[in-house]
């Protein structure tokens, strides 16, 4: 078969592919359209359109189970908020809630901050965001705008007497879904930025980075799965950072 051959197949095929999307789409309800509501979420999470760009914050994806913590009037000791980093982690922590949600950059979550956190009245929230911020998954950032974000989640905890902790970002070799784009050097200049703000706003840090990282090429690709996400020896490396952090936390919530 020749070369030409075998590319008119492919372009019959194609086209055939196409044809059945189009008749497959004509015959598919049109997405709902919905404005202000009060139900703006269906039972499985996501919004009520069917459409997910329609909640392209998540502020579907805990609505039902901040509701059922809201409800039982217990205030949970620790919230974690952020990326796939937390929302993977199997938390070794007794009384905490897990918000994180795979793929979401610092603008997203700064817009459901306020329910997934300050509406639980947790003693502590850890901050750990912004791997997406730097692969561009919602589109180029500037790094002042990330820190902006990151600095009004602080002043909304603060405000509402919730002790932070801010963790650095885990050092990473390649973004796997986004491999045109390269993690330095700007997860350093980020994370230089986040010590610099804990430091200088007296925030308890979680210097994930420094713990993961290893010789020259400050990457232990041993502890990766993928070379951006920390693997079950990644996470358990991790562990001991995050427990004394929020014990230090805490301690200064008990201090209040």
């Amino acid at each position: 078969m020749t070369r030409g051959i075998r590319i008119a197949i492919l372009a019959i095929a194609l086209v055939a592919v196409l044809v059945f999307v189009a008749m497959r789409n004509r015959d598919a309800p049109p997405p709902a359209t919905v404005g202000m509501t009060d139900e703006p979420c269906a039972a499985e999470g996501g919004p009520v359109t069917g459409q997910p760009i329609d909640d392209w914050a998540g502020r579907c994806a805990y609505r039902a189970a901040n509701a059922e913590v809201i409800a039982s009037g217990k205030r949970p000791q620790v919230a974690m908020i952020g990326d796939s980093l937390t929302a993977f982690w199997d938390l070794p922590l007794v009384d905490a809630v897990n918000r994180g949600i795979g793929g979401q950059t610092s603008d997203q979550v700064l817009l459901r901050f306020s329910q997934d956190v300050v509406a639980l009245r947790p003693e502590v929230v850890h901050i750990l965001v912004g791997t997406n911020d730097i692969a561009g998954n919602t589109g180029p950032l500037a790094i002042d705008s990330y820190i902006a974000n990151v600095g009004a989640m602080v002043d909304q905890a603060r405000a509402n007497g919730i002790e932070v902790v801010l963790a650095t970002m885990p050092p990473a070799s390649r973004f796997p879904w986004k491999p045109g784009v390269s993690p330095e050097p700007w997860l350093s200049r980020v994370n230089a930025r986040l010590v610099e703000m804990a430091r200088e706003r007296n925030l308890v840090l979680a210097d994930y980075n420094a713990v993961l990282k290893g010789g020259e090429a400050g990457f232990r690709e041993e502890l990766f799965d993928d070379g951006a996400h920390p693997n079950e020896a990644g996470y358990a490396a991790m562990e001991p950072v995050l427990r004394d952090a929020i014990a230090e936390a805490l301690a200064r919530a008990g201090e209040r």
